[in-house]
């Protein structure tokens, strides 16, 4: 039929945009709608390599970094390995005492916290860059163009996952029901 038609068209055109569509497999691999072509294994030797950015390497990234590897420790025990560096940083200095309050809070580890300055060295082998700002994500990119498609701010990364979690949802059937008929749930944002 007509729509069948225009269905796929529009999927076709959607498919060119975002890159090839893969599932996530319980074998472990997975490719997002991030333009990443390859299967990425979720179940290696090696841990997954994050690094998060900020300028000074003493309040932002510091705080992503204990925060994000102890969420990470609870859902894959030893499958993350997250570090931070700094543009700017304060080398050698430790996490500021307010920073480190948050971490604790949090479920956090502030201890044993030393500012490094971000170098291409450190960017090696990293497989994921987040950033607090895009200026920030600029000097990385700076630093090693290679890392494009694998350097975020951290909000635009939020905002990803929100989206994958979403689609996530939507196939497993989960999707809330739909407004009734005259009702508006856009909230504006």
């Amino acid at each position: 039929s007509a729509e069948r038609a225009s269905r796929k068209k529009r999927h076709q055109v959607r498919e060119r945009h975002r890159g090839p569509r893969v599932k996530l497999k319980s074998a472990g691999w997975t490719s997002l709608r991030t333009g990443w072509k390859e299967k990425i294994p979720l179940d290696t030797s090696e841990p997954v390599r994050i690094l998060t950015v900020c300028t000074g390497n003493i309040c932002r990234s510091p705080v992503a970094e204990r925060l994000l590897q102890a969420g990470l420790n609870q859902v894959v025990p030893g499958g993350f390995h997250v570090s931070s560096a700094g543009t700017r940083a304060m080398v050698g200095d430790p996490m500021q005492p307010i920073s480190a309050d948050i971490v604790r809070t949090f479920g956090g580890d502030p201890d044993n916290f030393a500012a490094r300055q971000l170098t291409p060295k450190i960017l090696r082998g990293v497989d994921l860059v987040l950033t607090m700002t895009s200026a920030h994500r600029g000097e990385v990119l700076q630093l090693d163009a290679s890392l494009l498609k694998r350097t975020f701010t951290i909000r635009e990364f939020a905002r990803m996952l929100d989206v994958l979690d979403q689609r996530a949802a939507d196939a497993a059937g989960d999707a809330p029901a739909a407004a009734p008929a005259g009702k508006n749930n856009d909230d504006g944002g």
